[in-house]
């Protein structure tokens, strides 16, 4: 149950370690850290103007820094780089949601790979042993893409990796885990959530192979949580990271209380969004991260976007690590509608996902002259038109509780072909006011 425990134990040498000894280390590898950023990236030589480490005394001192943030990534992503280009090992480019039409790229050295496969190992050895067989519906084909690193960790651990990539055909999935005697599985919340629903589902969970489930890459709703548990008998584990953080960022113990983290690798933050303020543990606030260890693309003080807090509690399972409580959502898709009217994305989430015919939606806002704004919920619905219609009666009343927002919802059938689920991809609100 303490398997970062011990990771992080090995990597500073010391055994049962305490929060100073951690936070001693991690001052080290800031230093080191913001002194390669400095020396070898354009970019932070021409932010700091001056070397930073010079004012590192406290790791708390990191709040003088400024931030970096995704723009600055799109813009000139060359100038992060600290290292030869030559000695890259993998780029990833990360396509925009806005309008700019500029695009993300993640620099990743041999080293930094690594480093990665080495906290896969011991975060999925919390619920995956020897001779396991684990499903990864995540893209693996390509060298240092995200199942790849996975498999190799999985390897490690002397565990089967069965590399399927993003789900395409949820049928074929759903045998397959039949087949191969599936005990552990990797993927997309949504995506499984479509894979669960197949007619093999009750012979998944009578067969008694697959154990748990590991939710990754977006937003994990607790109403989703809950029924893929139900429905295959299987324990539920959340991963927390993004490219930007080398993928891994933190993950579930079985106590299920919230994300420990990276912390030999990473360094977090909650600020308040508006201020830039770091705030207190218990207080919800964005999640900001620093690479201390990152050999190609230091980042700085990065400002994610996604909504979290560290809770004030210790873990029951007794670890050192700070734990995070379960991400909230993104501060993109947390829509105003009117005064005093917002949309969540995760608040929608738990309510849609909450009825166990729902297996995926879209939601849009949009703007029309004889209505005003307009919410439009694309569901994808398994049950009958009687059902349908007596759901989207129930919904309505819900979203106006929710949101306060006193104008028309549309709520329409959709099609699964209309929702892509052959990419990795951040669900988001689709807000076309703007455009």
């Amino acid at each position: 149950m303490k398997n970062l425990d011990n990771w992080i134990s090995q990597k500073i040498f010391k055994p049962d370690f305490s929060e100073k000894e951690l936070k001693t280390y991690q001052l080290k590898c800031l230093k080191e850290s913001l002194n390669r950023a400095f020396v070898s990236s354009r970019y932070y030589r021409e932010k700091f103007k001056v070397n930073p480490v010079d004012m590192m005394f406290e790791l708390e001192d990191i709040k003088k820094l400024p931030f970096t943030d995704e723009n600055d990534l799109r813009l000139e992503p060359m100038d992060f780089l600290a290292i030869s280009p030559k000695k890259v090992k993998k780029i990833v480019t990360l396509k925009t949601s806005g309008t700019t039409g500029l695009a993300k790229r993640i620099f990743f050295s041999a080293s930094d790979l690594s480093l990665t496969v080495d906290f896969f190992k011991n975060g999925m050895g919390i619920f995956t042993k020897s001779g396991d067989r684990v499903l990864v519906l995540l893209p693996g084909e390509v060298p240092g893409s995200i199942g790849d690193l996975l498999k190799t960790a999985l390897e490690k651990l002397g565990a089967q990796a069965y590399i399927y990539g993003v789900v395409k055909d949820a049928n074929a999935v759903s045998k397959l885990i039949l087949e191969e005697k599936i005990t552990g599985i990797v993927g997309i919340p949504r995506q499984l959530l479509e894979v669960s629903q197949q007619a093999e589902a009750e012979a998944i969970q009578a067969a008694g192979y697959l154990r748990s489930v590991l939710l990754s890459t977006d937003y994990v709703s607790p109403a989703l949580s809950r029924r893929l548990a139900l429905k295959w008998g299987v324990e539920v584990f959340e991963h927390y990271g993004s490219t930007e953080m080398g993928y891994g960022g933190g993950v579930f113990c079985p106590a299920k209380t919230g994300y420990h983290l990276r912390e030999a690798d990473l360094y977090f933050e909650i600020i308040d969004p508006e201020t830039g303020f770091v705030v207190p543990d218990g207080q919800w606030g964005e999640v900001v991260f620093t690479t201390l260890s990152r050999e190609a693309m230091p980042l700085i003080r990065y400002r994610t976007g996604d909504y979290g807090r560290f809770l004030r509690d210790n873990c029951p399972c007794k670890t050192n690590l700070k734990t995070m409580e379960r991400i909230s959502g993104r501060r993109e898709n947390i829509v105003k509608l009117g005064a005093g009217q917002i949309l969540s994305l995760s608040q929608l989430e738990d309510v849609l996902f909450g009825y166990k015919a729902v297996l995926d939606f879209t939601v849009a806002i949009k703007q029309t002259e004889k209505d005003g704004v307009v919410v439009e919920l694309g569901l994808i619905f398994s049950g009958s038109e009687d059902d349908f219609a007596k759901l989207k009666r129930k919904l309505k009343k819900k979203i106006k509780d929710l949101t306060a927002f006193k104008g028309r919802i549309k709520i329409f059938r959709g099609s699964i072909k209309e929702i892509d689920q052959k990419a990795m991809r951040k669900e988001r609100i689709l807000d076309s006011r703007n455009e």
